[in-house]
């Protein structure tokens, strides 16, 4: 990473990580911001209190979670039908990309094919050990509330999120 001045080009800040497998990139990014960010002024106490770690998926591919990202972004600008090709490519490079799944999952029970949906979220539930605890209870969350009608259950789900992660949005 290397931090230049705008308006000169010189170099105000520059650290290298290495990754020796692919599986350790995205852990290595989130450590390099650490670093330049202390490097920067920021005190440790401000970082690690603001820090949010890179997300953790359930892939060890990085085309997987590239496909994956861009079905996320997809999503958020409502283009449903990117997205969903997005997330079916990102299961096709990793039939085991559990957080893929859930996501064509929820996509799917929303806008497309409700049974189909219900599918691919019980095959991301049974292959959940994989997941954050996080990303686990938001999809027993939908799941509850949406594939099995129970809403009392997807709000213990949701309570359970809140107690965990309560600066979580």
């Amino acid at each position: 990473a290397k931090i230049q001045k705008a308006e000169s080009g010189e170099v105000m800040r520059s650290d290298v990580l290495y990754a020796d497998v692919q599986e350790e990139i995205v852990e290595k990014l989130d450590r390099l911001s650490r670093r330049i960010r202390r490097s920067l002024g920021e005190s440790r106490y401000d970082i690690s209190g603001q820090n949010k770690p890179l997300p953790k998926v359930t892939t060890s591919s990085l085309d997987a979670l590239k496909q994956f990202a861009l079905g996320n972004e997809k999503l958020i600008n409502l283009s449903y039908d990117d997205a969903r090709a997005h997330y079916e490519n990102a299961i096709r490079i990793d039939s085991n990309f559990t957080a893929a799944k859930a996501a064509l999952g929820t996509l799917l029970f929303e806008h497309f094919n409700r049974e189909q949906g219900g599918k691919w979220l019980k095959e991301a539930i049974l292959a959940m050990d994989d997941l954050t605890d996080i990303e686990k209870y938001e999809i027993l969350a939908f799941y509850a509330a949406h594939v099995e009608g129970d809403l009392n259950r997807a709000i213990q789900f949701e309570k359970t999120v809140i107690e965990l992660y309560p600066d979580v949005s």
